[in-house]
């Protein structure tokens, strides 16, 4: 019998992901997976901006940038003719495209699971479980145990994390249906890793996603650093191309899940004369660049992808929860699968976490959040990406597409929505209260410029918001007091500091309070708590802002708009108000309060008592004070 807080099916980059997330929050964690051994094919390549700065708050960021490929934007043409290029930027720290295989996401995530004590568990099979209302128990069948004829082996865990693909076993198990319902599409995708050489192979195409669009479809070229050893790894390309527009098929509404890859090809594709093959490929491949002369060689990977839309019903069933692949499925092209994966892993890790350690008011609450905020998302980029290809059919076909790569919003926002810059939290009940001046709950805490740390010893340490953030073995929601204002104007009493201060000390284990002040008002380098002999409260982190740009804290909440709504000034004595900023441990914004007196005080720290039930203990449906 092996006892941990949570099972882990599946071991692919989201389970490694969670696992990995778990596991440095304190938690004893079991990943297994039914295969032998890590795939060695590429597969998902694209890491966007926003994954990024998720695996900076956990210290992944360098393993990640170590090995990534940097792409700089993307070109598109259509007859062999370029009709623009749209360059990989955006307001955040990672601006640029990040290619990683999958297979080497993978192999760091695995690393990093076993320097917390816990290796993956392969050649093993879940057979059956079930659960109660203090856990679940599952009974796996292992590759060791069918070899000394042992029998099964039997894991008792508090809750169980399915990770386990579109042909998800745990999905499959489960004693109440989990609907998986969705369409069959009738495009299909030809993948192929080879190498690309030609007179128009040059150094634009080897540091751009390249997009060729034509009557027959899409075909993109993506650079990146091969798996394995490769005699020329510079010219080295992913090659997308759909066979044909992207239609349901008819009758298209289906249980039988067919997505993902397929290993050789099926009597449908040998009739199809675009059937993937090297010479095939080529074949396709002169057809739609015009006059390029462009040449594929040394297939390391050569496969075809059958696309399906699916989404589950629910994420969650009572101690169960699906993530990734086993909860949707779409199209692969923009890249959007594998992120939205890691991101459902983040989301799930830091609730489960606090419900483990007893942190939360209403675990079914914070639970069931898991499941209305990352289902929206799902369903918002199936459609995204099911809608795409047809809208870039009708941009051609109408001669819009030349116009659109040549207006800056237009490019920007197609690249930006792809490397998830803009991704928000539109609706979740744990929404607190939004002050119409400043930063909206749901929206992601961008990074700021530097901040200097209060406390002056030998030297000046200065640190961005996110750098302050980095998180490792806690859950804790951070609680921004942003008390900045300009030289010349008054900010709020360091009273009200106080106060604040000592209004979280019944929260000290989930909540972290981080204190900014201006340069201009900072008169010492020692907090003012510290005069008051109370450990707990000089605990507290103060940073001072003196940079005064579109990055700084002040503007990132929003709180220099603020200021005049009390002043109706940017220039006046009248004593400002100070930003009280909630942020969930994924450092999306739980809930936006302007305090001038102790009575917003009050009202503003009335979420941490929703949330976590020191002052209000009764069951509740949502987190927001106003209603």
């Amino acid at each position: 019998m092996i006892t941990v807080d949570v099972l882990v099916c599946g071991a692919g980059p989201v389970g490694l992901f969670f696992g990995y997330l778990m596991a440095i929050k304190g938690h004893s964690v079991y990943v297994f997976d039914k295969i032998a051994e890590p795939s060695e094919n590429s597969r998902a390549l694209l890491i966007t901006s926003r994954t990024l700065e998720m695996f900076s708050l956990v210290g992944l960021d360098a393993a990640v940038l170590k090995e990534a490929r940097i792409v700089r934007g993307i070109q598109v043409f259509s007859g062999g003719e370029r009709l623009g290029t749209a360059e990989a930027s955006g307001d955040t720290t990672f601006p640029q495209q990040n290619i990683l295989p999958q297979v080497r996401l993978e192999r760091i995530l695995e690393t990093k699971l076993a320097s917390q004590g816990y290796p993956v568990h392969w050649s093993t099979t879940l057979t059956a479980y079930s659960q109660t209302d203090s856990g679940i128990e599952a009974t796996l069948s292992t590759q060791e145990e069918q070899e000394q004829n042992e029998g099964l082996v039997t894991v008792r865990a508090s809750y169980m994390v399915g990770a386990d693909g579109t042909h998800s076993a745990v999905r499959r198990l489960c004693a109440s249906d989990w609907d998986f319902k969705g369409v069959a599409v009738d495009t299909r995708l030809a993948l192929a890793d080879v190498t690309l050489k030609g007179r128009h192979v040059d150094q634009e195409m080897m540091n751009r996603l390249s997009s060729f669009l034509d009557g027959e479809g899409a075909m993109i070229f993506l650079p990146f650093e091969p798996v394995n050893p490769n005699p020329d790894p510079d010219h080295h390309f992913r090659v997308i191309v759909s066979m044909g527009k992207y239609e349901k098929l008819e009758n298209g509404q289906t249980d039988q899940v067919t997505h993902g890859i397929r290993a050789r090809a099926t009597d449908r594709d040998r009739k199809n004369k675009d059937a993937l093959s090297l010479e095939q490929l080529q074949e396709t491949m002169d057809r739609r660049l015009g006059n390029l002369d462009i040449h594929a060689s040394n297939p390391a990977w050569l496969t075809f992808f059958a696309i399906n839309e699916r989404i589950v019903d629910d994420y969650r069933r009572k101690r169960v929860f699906l993530a990734g692949d086993a909860a949707h499925c779409h199209s692969p092209l923009g890249g959007q699968g594998m992120n939205i994966g890691l991101q459902d892993a983040d989301n799930l890790a830091w609730k489960l976490s606090l419900v483990l350690n007893n942190y939360s008011n209403d675990p079914d609450f914070l639970l069931d959040s898991y499941s209305i905020e990352r289902r929206a998302i799902a369903k918002s980029i199936i459609k995204s990406t099911s809608q795409g290809t047809s809208f870039v059919f009708r941009f051609i076909r109408n001669g819009l597409i030349r116009i659109a790569m040549s207006i800056p919003q237009i490019r920007n926002l197609g690249v930006q929505t792809v490397q998830q810059i803009k991704m928000s939290i539109l609706d979740s009940p744990l929404h607190g209260l939004a002050d119409p001046h400043l930063i909206k709950p749901g929206q992601f805490m961008k990074n700021t410029s530097a901040l200097r740390r209060r406390t002056i010893e030998d030297r000046l340490v200065w640190a961005s918001l996110h750098n302050i953030l980095r998180k490792t073995k806690d859950s804790r929601f951070t609680v921004l007091w942003v008390s900045t204002c300009k030289g010349w104007q008054t900010p709020s009493s360091s009273g009200l500091t106080t106060k604040f201060l000592q209004s979280l000390k019944p929260y000290s284990r989930v909540v972290r309070p981080i204190v900014v002040t201006s340069a201009w008002h900072t008169r010492d380098s020692h907090p003012i708590v510290q005069s008051l002999g109370d450990p707990e409260l000089a605990e507290a982190e103060w940073w001072v802002e003196g940079i005064w740009d579109e990055q700084c804290v002040t503007r990132r909440v929003g709180l220099d708009k603020a200021i005049i709504r009390f002043t109706g000034s940017t220039e006046t004595a009248v004593e400002t108000a100070v930003a009280m900023v909630v942020l969930r441990p994924d450092l999306f914004v739980a809930q936006s309060s302007l305090v001038q007196t102790e009575k917003d005080l009050e009202k503003a720290v009335g979420y941490l008592a929703h949330a976590f039930g020191t002052i209000v203990t009764h069951k509740h449906h949502s987190l927001n004070q106003s209603h």
